[in-house]
């Protein structure tokens, strides 16, 4: 009997974003060759017309299409895919890392006493088992983990290439399943306190500003450059605090967000571990920086040396 791997889709909107599209391009490359369906799970009361958007990637979709989880918020979800695994046993649970399912994952491991692995940035399968690998050390080290408890659990943040041409399966199974929408907690109010339009993860392109940009004035003008290359503005994490923006949503590395655009420029950015585990898979990568002997050039496509405010005033003006 074949053994189930699960990717779990439990953010907040429910949408199947990059994030999510790169972890099961993953989950579909590690269980090629062995003994896994790689099965979906969707929850809420859009699950069945994103299980149709997805049919091309899995063997089997699980549905829940419920009220109820949303209102609940996180208990919500946990409960019904605590449900889910209790009546269908998978071996493997993965979660993207949002703000949702890393609560949701946390909790899962709390009431079905396992191990859950958070934020791993690749994953392989060795043996059966499910082997994660983890930044350490501020980006510096990569670590190997897995759990011996089952289910196996894991959030994890990847970069693989989605294939733009997919083979349909000869046959896909969809369950339907009804969750006992019982529960003592319900969401009665949520207060976005950020601006919930930027999502520097589906960017194209981005204009990622480093420490080097010295100024909360060249960080405008990055926000402003990203905007007219139809892009998104980001941070390493040391100029979070010049641009004074929320870490949740700018920032890129090890604690915060990994992507792979097309197009990545960076303006002072200093090549730390911690921030290029974050962006590493960039299709093309710029590099503006004062500082020849700078690191971020060995992993750059192009190199500029030259002060980020210079350049960014001729970009703008170029692109008036």
């Amino acid at each position: 009997m074949a053994k189930e791997l699960w990717v779990i889709n439990a953010s907040e909107t429910g949408e199947l974003n990059r994030e999510f599209e790169s972890l099961t391009a993953k989950a579909q490359n590690i269980t090629a060759g062995t003994d896994y369906q790689l099965c979906a799970v969707f929850i809420g009361t859009r699950a069945r017309e994103r299980s149709g958007c997805s049919m091309v990637w899995f063997d089997k979709i699980y549905c829940v299409e419920t009220k109820e989880a949303e209102k609940q918020g996180t208990a919500g979800y946990t409960k019904t895919v605590q449900a889910l695994y209790e009546k269908y046993k998978p071996e493997i649970m993965l979660f993207t890392t949002d703000r949702v399912s890393n609560v949701v994952s946390a909790s899962l491991g709390i009431r079905l006493d396992a191990g859950v692995i958070a934020h791993a940035n690749d994953l392989r399968i060795e043996d059966g088992r499910l082997i994660c690998s983890i930044p350490t050390y501020g980006g510096q080290a990569i670590g190997d983990l897995s759990t011996k408890t089952s289910p196996q659990i894991a959030t994890a943040k990847v970069t693989t290439a989605v294939p733009e041409d997919h083979e349909m399966p000869a046959m896909i199974k969809i369950e339907q399943f009804v969750p006992d929408e019982k529960c003592r907690l319900r969401l009665v109010k949520l207060d976005r306190t950020y601006d919930d339009s930027v999502n520097i993860e589906n960017a194209d392109v981005i204009v990622c500003a480093g420490f080097g940009i010295k100024s909360k004035e060249n960080w405008r003008k990055i926000k402003t450059l990203a905007k007219r290359l139809g892009g998104e503005a980001a941070c390493s994490r040391s100029a979070l605090r010049i641009a004074d923006v929320p870490e949740e949503q700018y920032l890129i590395g090890v604690s915060g967000k990994t992507v792979a655009p097309r197009a990545y420029i960076g303006f002072g950015i200093s090549g730390s571990t911690q921030h290029t585990c974050g962006m590493k898979d960039s299709k093309l990568i710029i590099n503006v920086n004062n500082f020849e002997e700078n690191t971020f050039f060995d992993i750059s496509d192009y190199g500029y040396v030259c002060d980020a405010g210079e350049v960014l005033d001729s970009l703008l003006k170029q692109t008036e």
